[in-house]
């Protein structure tokens, strides 16, 4: 996430209580990171709409320069609206450095259908 995102939205800014990172296994050699949280208000510039559980989302595909991490990154960012959530948001951060292009492109089609199964369960 970046600052032109708005207020609240700015490098995981405004998730509120836990958030949850994800990172393959010690030693699998798998580049890339997930983190899950919940924020609130409406995402930013820069997001194209998609659907995720039936209801509102956006996504958000990028580039990640050099600079600011060792080699390129590649970011994908889904943000799902909770289903009654007045203006809640689940947001899912998806990284992975392009250190192998096949790889890093395969696991973004991965990370997109994960997001294709993404439902929403109560207790």
């Amino acid at each position: 996430m970046s600052a032109e995102d708005g207020a609240r939205w700015g490098v995981l800014g405004g998730i509120d209580g836990e958030v949850d990172v994800y990172q393959p296994a010690a030693g699998s050699g798998v580049p890339a990171a997930l983190v899950v949280g919940l924020g609130d208000g409406v995402p930013g510039t820069g997001w194209e709409v998609a659907e995720v559980a039936g209801g509102a989302a956006v996504r958000r595909d990028r580039a990640v320069a050099e600079g600011r991490l060792p080699v390129a990154a590649r970011q994908v960012a889904y943000a799902v609206e909770v289903p009654g959530g007045r203006g809640r948001w689940c947001l899912a951060v998806f990284s992975v450095l392009e250190v192998a292009e096949p790889l890093s492109a395969t696991l973004v089609e991965w990370f997109d259908a994960v997001m294709g199964t993404f439902d929403w369960t109560y207790d």
